[in-house]
């Protein structure tokens, strides 16, 4: 039995832009409203880990120095990934988190 080899990506640090994302919707608010419509939908990310499911849900930050603020949280069956408006268009989050696959997904 061969040992699963486990996919990581470079870090490029909070709010990169070290390659273009083509977001389908390019702005935070439009993004946001198209979610809330469209609770429960499923989306399957692009880029390098093409084809893995996640859904995204719209809503308000609870907690922490973020908390007020309108967040999108994008879901796989394993993690949460956030994304705040001043994320939007990056390949990263604040976190350093590659956010591109999934933002460029939402359509």
């Amino acid at each position: 039995m061969s040992a699963t080899k486990r996919y990581t990506k470079e870090t490029v640090g909070r709010h990169s832009r070290k390659v273009t994302v083509n977001n389908p919707i390019r702005r935070f608010s439009v993004a946001y409203q198209f979610i809330q419509s469209n609770r429960g939908k499923r989306y399957i990310t692009t880029g390098g880990r093409v084809g893995k499911l996640f859904i995204a849900e719209a809503d308000i930050s609870k907690g922490g120095k973020n908390k007020g603020r309108k967040v999108i949280r994008f879901k796989t069956a394993k993690t949460t990934t956030l994304a705040y408006k001043c994320c939007w268009n990056y390949q990263s989050n604040c976190c350093g988190t590659h956010i591109k696959g999934y933002t460029e997904a939402i359509r």
